[in-house]
């Protein structure tokens, strides 16, 4: 009985093209996906890749990342204005006599 289903392997990223969004630390590619758990392999053209859900999930992580720091950016932002007002303010006022 043949089978109407062909198995298809799963899709590889290059990490040359996944360079393109993340960057290794200075530990390189290797260290840092075996740090994740996450293996290399070789596509069919020989080169360096990981698993497209594997890549997928580390984009993921690294926009999570910067929505994160973004937002801590923002509040000591918002405590630097808020204190920069008020010494304006003081400032201001010590001149006022």
């Amino acid at each position: 009985m043949s089978s109407d289903f062909v198995r298809v392997p799963e899709m590889l990223i290059p990490l040359s093209v996944l360079l393109l969004d993340l960057e290794p630390s200075t530990a390189g590619w290797a260290a840092d996906l075996a740090v994740k758990g996450i293996a290399i392999h070789l596509d069919d053209l020989g080169r360096a890749s990981i698993a497209r859900s594997e890549a997928r999930r580390l984009i993921a992580e690294k926009r999570e990342s910067l929505a994160r720091h973004h937002q801590m950016e923002e509040q000591r932002f918002a405590k630097l204005g808020g204190a920069a007002g008020s010494a304006a303010s003081w400032c201001a006022g010590a001149f006022d006599s």
